[in-house]
């Protein structure tokens, strides 16, 4: 079974749900890391919010 197929029809809901917000939290730091060297590397802080609002809208989607 391919990786959608069980995340779309997955008999186990409590596993597929573990399985995407570990997935997304781990998204979520290489988000937040790329925000900060972007902001050491271009000295401008706007990075910084940018990759917080991305990273909650990712953990906001996968709780919905």
């Amino acid at each position: 079974m391919k990786l959608r197929d069980y995340i779309w029809r997955g008999h186990d809901p409590t596993s597929v749900a573990v399985m995407t917000e570990d997935g997304v939290a781990v998204a979520g730091l290489a988000i937040v890391a790329t925000s900060l060297v972007a902001v050491n590397v271009t000295g401008n802080g706007i990075y910084d919010p940018i990759g917080s609002f991305v990273v909650g809208k990712d953990l906001g989607m996968v709780a919905i």
